[in-house]
């Protein structure tokens, strides 16, 4: 599972997925006959079949994670920010989230507890990103507007069987497609493995691969919630 752990781990949402990319490149280059990088940043990665009536089969998993991007630095050091993707304001406050560069910050609330208590706290206006600085020079030094980040979240065993990480939406996904073809030795239909980028803000990647790959099969490879629990939205 060190592959799925590693995939988890690695910092890539929606627009900004270079080193997911990058990382499944590297993994596929001695498996696949032909990788390729469409102008979206999406991998496509080919195998060829032996079949002799063989079909063109696109399996599909996106790479980008749901995150928060910089709109504006306060004075004070309060870093202002707009989610990229579905993000719930209710699971984000108090959260702490992870900058490309590697700054680690904390979402905290612009409105009093009171507000709070009475279930005011519905939007990204109301929050901020904290980094520990106090004015708008000390941040810029670590934090500009533009800058993405994604929640911080290690990969953590629970019961046997179970764990739980950031970005399991969709880098299983990912890690389903790298694990099944390093189990195929020669697929008898063409076979096309399609690592789509910018799902979390329109499905934008994945379009684009099936229009470019138009195959006769289409598989997407991603997440659901199980609403076995109480609550679970």
């Amino acid at each position: 599972m060190k592959l799925f752990e590693e995939l988890t781990q690695l910092h890539g949402v929606s627009g900004y997925e270079t080193a997911v990319a990058d990382y499944i490149k590297e993994k596929l280059a001695p498996l696949a006959d032909d990788i390729t990088t469409d102008p979206n940043g999406s991998v496509i990665a080919y195998f060829k079949g032996t079949g002799e009536h063989k079909k063109r089969i696109e399996l599909a998993a996106h790479t980008d994670e749901i995150g928060f991007q910089v709109i504006k630095i306060e004075e004070d050091g309060r870093i202002m920010f707009k989610e990229l993707g579905c993000c719930w304001t209710f699971t984000t406050y108090q959260s702490r989230v992870r900058f490309r560069n590697g700054v680690v910050g904390v979402v905290a609330s612009r409105i009093s507890p009171e507000k709070l208590s009475a279930g005011g706290y519905k939007r990204y206006t109301d929050c901020y990103i904290d980094i520990g600085l106090h004015s708008k020079e000390e941040v810029l030094k670590y934090v500009d507007v533009g800058d993405v980040a994604c929640y911080e979240g290690p990969y953590t065993e629970l019961a046997p069987g179970y764990i739980t990480a950031k970005a399991i939406d969709d880098r299983v996904g990912c890690y389903m497609l790298l694990a099944a073809i390093m189990n195929v030795k020669k697929p008898k239909n063409d076979i096309y493995l399609a690592f789509t980028v910018q799902e979390e803000v329109g499905t934008r990647g994945g379009q684009v691969t099936a229009q470019r790959i138009q195959p006769d099969i289409g598989v997407a490879v991603d997440v659901t919630p199980c609403h076995d629990r109480p609550g679970d939205l």
